[in-house]
């Protein structure tokens, strides 16, 4: 059993709540939405879980959908095939809390924001895409529009107490 011998408080100073959304993550995001790809929502009290087909499928069927939920997997190539065919974005039904959705893709597992979550935010209604993002043609080369980048000279401080 441990006991605290002496009381210490820290203070700490929130600098970062939510994940900064580059232009380009803008314009993959408004493109995801635009295309027809099949959305199936599973709504819950607070948050609606939604199932993406991965980039090479259009759609999803039921019996994926369970096999995904209730899979055991003897191998990691199972794992793979099942868990690498769709996505699921966890998303509050609050339009305010949009940014503090989760997604399964890997590129949010690294940067904490996707285009999935965007993409479905879009068709939601619960954000707007910036006109830069929207006048971009789908199938533009992240590059092509980098030109488009608002300059930023400014740099991020944290500060710990």
């Amino acid at each position: 059993m441990f006991q605290r011998t002496k009381s210490c408080s820290y203070q700490f100073k929130e600098v970062w709540t939510s994940p900064s959304i580059t232009l380009s993550y803008w314009i993959d995001g408004y493109n995801w939405a635009k295309l027809n790809k099949e959305v199936i929502a599973v709504p819950n009290s607070n948050i609606t879980k939604y199932y993406l087909p991965s980039e090479e499928e259009k759609t999803i069927k039921d019996k994926e959908i369970k096999r995904y939920e209730n899979c055991r997997f003897h191998s990691f190539d199972t794992y793979k095939s099942v868990y690498f065919n769709m996505w699921c974005v966890y998303l509050a039904n609050n339009a305010g809390e949009w940014r503090s959705a989760t997604c399964t893709c890997p590129s949010f597992l690294k940067n904490y924001i996707c285009k999935h979550i965007i993409g479905i935010s879009i068709r939601l209604k619960y954000c707007k895409a910036p006109p830069e993002a929207e006048n971009i043609a789908i199938g533009t080369k992240k590059r092509e529009a980098d030109h488009l980048k608002p300059k930023s000279f400014g740099h991020t401080i944290i500060f710990c107490y």
